[in-house]
Parts: C-alpha cells; structure tokens; sequence
C-alpha cells in the first residue's frame, strides 16, 4: 500500500511541476502556444499522440485552479482583455451552434433511418 501512495505523491508532484510551467509560460507569452509546443517543454513521454490529452488535461486544471486560460485555432492564451474574452465567447458560441446542427442531423437521419 505504501508503494501505491508513493507513487501518486510522485505524480501529484509531476503535475504541480508541469502546473507551474505550463502558467508561466502562457503569463509570459505574447501570442497563443500551440499544444506540441507545451509537450515539449513539459517532457511528458506519454503525450507523443498527436491529440495531447495530457496538455489539455493540464489546461483543465489551471482553468479549474481559476486562471482565465482560452483557446483557439492557435493555440492556449491567458485572457487579458475584455476584447480577447469577447472573441472567445463568440467562438465559444459558434463551436456550440455547429455541434446543434450536427446533434439535429444526427437525430433526424436516425429517426429516417428507424421510420
């Protein structure tokens, strides 16, 4: 049992490290950082898909801890003004509106699919 709990303090740790980096680097940035470019510089092997789970999983919780971490198309961005938060509840909004589209036509061509 006490191997087990050595390990997630090893990993808690990890975590808190790549917390820490990941913050700064997105605080010091002057435009977005894309998700290889954190890979990267975090070192995590384990994130060599090229979908980064783990970055974003970092991201998550940054944005859980309450930092006003977006994204877009280029990358994470620490939110600084009220003009950049307004685009991201726009692009927000539109992602939301494409995934109703695509949920009705789903449900309309399983209904035809089912008559």
């Amino acid at each position: 049992m006490k191997k087990q709990t050595k390990k997630v303090t090893k990993r808690e740790t990890t975590v808190t490290k790549q917390k820490r980096i990941a913050l700064s680097m997105l605080k010091k940035a002057k435009k977005p950082i894309k998700s290889d470019v954190f890979a990267n510089t975090l070192g995590n092997t384990n994130w060599d898909d090229s979908t980064n789970a783990g970055v974003r999983r970092i991201i998550r919780v940054l944005v859980a801890d309450g930092h006003p971490i977006a994204s877009s198309g280029e990358g994470y961005f620490y939110l600084r003004t009220n003009a950049q938060l307004h685009e991201f509840q726009l692009q927000q909004h539109r992602k939301i509106r494409a995934h109703a589209v695509r949920t009705d036509q789903v449900l309309a061509n399983f209904a035809c699919k089912r008559a």
